[in-house]
């Protein structure tokens, strides 16, 4: 299964790819907030209430399962929530954490924590988010990055 451009495609598992129609992603941080602009944006989904499990999908050709996109060892702090990570095949990747409060069950189910991770590969600069709980909802997958107000070339000038 896969999308009509085969950037981003489902490998394994009961999920679907989504156009994401807003290109435009933003960032707030810390200090600063960032808004990101990219070619394209997909979405993967579940197929059932019991959310992505199991899911493997590939961006670009490079494959990952579930929360996977934001595993690797650390080689560098800059602050409580941006880590400079790299993954087991070594692609050095932004590591941004938050922690989002929960109100109820169901945010404790669905929208506790927030994982985003920037990285290079051949196409360009690209963006993975997810928003999860003791489940996953969805993954956004932002390809090529076109602009960024302010300029965030401070960062991916490290990748």
């Amino acid at each position: 299964m896969s999308d009509k451009n085969n950037d981003v495609m489902i490998i394994k598992g009961d999920a679907h790819i989504e156009d994401i129609n807003r290109t435009l992603y933003l960032y707030i941080g810390e200090n600063k907030r960032y808004a990101l602009s990219f070619k394209a944006a997909y979405r993967i989904t579940h197929n059932d209430s019991d959310g992505l499990k199991d899911c493997v999908y590939s961006v670009n050709g490079r494959e990952m399962k579930d929360l996977s996109f934001a595993e690797g060892s650390t080689a560098n702090v800059y602050s409580k929530d941006i880590e400079m990570r790299v993954s087991d095949d070594k692609v050095k990747f932004l590591y941004f954490y938050n922690d989002i409060p929960t109100f109820d069950s169901y945010d404790r189910i669905w929208d506790g924590d927030e994982y985003i991770v920037i990285y290079k590969d051949s196409k360009g600069i690209e963006l993975i988010k997810c928003r999860f709980g003791y489940r996953i909802g969805n993954i956004d997958i932002y390809l090529g990055l076109e602009s960024s107000k302010p300029e965030l070339s401070e960062w991916t000038d490290k990748l």
